[in-house]
């Protein structure tokens, strides 16, 4: 139990390091304690409804005290884009020249509810059916190469709320909010769906390099072989006169969960030219053998696509490596029960959204880039008493590990006095090879 509390201090004072890095000089003192105590609660609690959080605090007051001041302080104001812009700042230095930026639309099903502000419609993702909720937009950057995964941007909106006015704009929004704070830097990567012109159009207007995946029923300008000259098709029927002469092993995907066995896919490129945006040449990859219909990429990456194999799969690698972003919000609802919010406000939802997406930082980034706290890493993920090993998304150990540590702590969590700041002393441990996280 001794051991427990010591790991328990060590999380707490990060929390505290973390939470105040993202809130100085953006939020009023009362505010900060809030955003600082949800940090902490959602993680020591692994849930983010406030009943939960409020508990996990252990303060001596009456618990429906300590949960109106929390209710209170995450309907007063939106967090959304002073914690974002933090955050994002924080990132920007992992961000590389050919770091894959995804961005993945969600949803949050909320099915039972009546009186949450602006419920409306959405598709649940997981069975197709129409049911009430909000939809969710995720920004994640990750590495072609690594397993580094880097959380940039978590918003829900309402199609009724005022102020609305398309998912378009919703997900142009969140490009240029991330693109103000990083530059042109990045790959940016879109699953079936973002091929909409007004998308395309709005990446190829800000000069982002990109790659959609599209829908077979999308019309482009194919360039004839050996002729100058271009006709409109549709992309399936470019695809299956696209000549694939390159192979590559690769690992399938089925609803998330990767299938053991390899499977060999041909690649091929065809030039082509979205309809409107002449002038700016791109191109169309296209893999075979992946699934009962060609898997057709759009990028505007340039390179030698017709004479370099490696430019071909370097493709196809970017788009596969969107999955590790899909994983993300999979990790949030089943670690924290993401969909189970009770807030009925809905500036309180969408503060707990970002909240989630600072926790998820903490992890990801704050935790997992530090040289320094590696030790504390392994010591939380070995504290999840897992079997056989860590999974390769180890963040499932790293939270389960939170959980439990923090699970069992009875001192109430308070910040340390503005007199005698938090030491980093107590965590300078050496570098465990194990467990480092390479830089983006």
């Amino acid at each position: 139990m001794k051991h427990y509390s010591k790991l328990s201090g060590k999380i707490k004072q990060q929390v505290t390091i973390f939470s105040n890095n993202v809130t100085a000089g953006e939020f009023t003192k009362p505010i900060r304690r809030a955003i600082r105590e949800f940090i902490y609660g959602i993680q020591a609690e692994k849930d983010i409804k406030i009943a939960s959080v409020a508990r996990s605090l252990n303060e001596q007051i009456a618990l429906i005290k300590v949960e109106t001041r929390l209710s209170n302080n995450l309907n007063k104001e939106d967090y959304f884009e002073k914690l974002h812009d933090k955050i994002i700042q924080m990132a920007s230095k992992y961000i590389r020249e050919d770091t894959v930026l995804a961005i993945d639309p969600g949803d949050v099903v909320k099915k039972y509810a009546k009186q949450m502000e602006y419920l409306y419609k959405v598709r649940d993702g997981s069975t197709g059916n129409i049911e009430p909720g909000y939809p969710l937009i995720h920004v994640a950057a990750a590495d072609v190469s690594g397993e580094v995964m880097i959380p940039l941007l978590m918003k829900l909106y309402s199609s009724i709320a005022p102020g609305f006015l398309s998912e378009n704009k919703e997900i142009l929004d969140a490009i240029d909010f991330v693109v103000k704070r990083i530059g042109q830097k990045g790959i940016w990567t879109i699953d079936r769906g973002g091929d909409r012109k007004k998308i395309i159009e709005h990446l190829l207007e800000k000069n982002l390099r990109f790659v959609i995946r599209l829908k077979g029923d999308r019309h482009l300008l194919a360039k004839q072989e050996g002729v100058d000259k271009w006709d409109k098709q549709d992309a399936l029927a470019i695809a299956k006169q696209t000549k694939c002469r390159h192979y590559k092993w690769i690992k399938k995907k089925k609803e998330g969960e990767e299938i053991p066995k390899k499977v060999r896919v041909t690649i091929g490129a065809h030039e082509v030219i979205f309809p409107g945006c002449e002038g700016k040449p791109m191109t169309i990859i296209v893999v075979k053998g992946y699934s009962k219909t060609p898997m057709m990429l759009l990028t505007n990456v340039e390179a030698n696509y017709a004479h370099d194999t490696s430019c071909l799969e370097k493709i196809v690698d970017i788009y596969l490596t969107r999955w590790k972003c899909d994983e993300n919000y999979r990790f949030l609802k089943t670690s924290y029960n993401a969909e189970d919010v009770r807030a009925l406000k809905y500036i309180g939802i969408k503060n707990t959204f970002t909240l989630l997406l600072a926790v998820f930082y903490f992890l990801c980034v704050f935790l997992g880039f530090k040289t320094r706290l590696n030790l504390l890493v392994k010591e939380i993920c070995e504290k999840a008493q897992r079997f056989f090993e860590i999974p390769e998304y180890k963040w499932y150990a790293l939270s389960d590990g939170v959980y439990k540590i923090l699970s069992k702590t009875i001192k109430p969590f308070t910040a340390p006095s503005s007199r005698h700041p938090p030491s980093t002393q107590t965590i300078l441990f050496p570098k465990d090879p194990y467990f480092y996280a390479e830089p983006l």
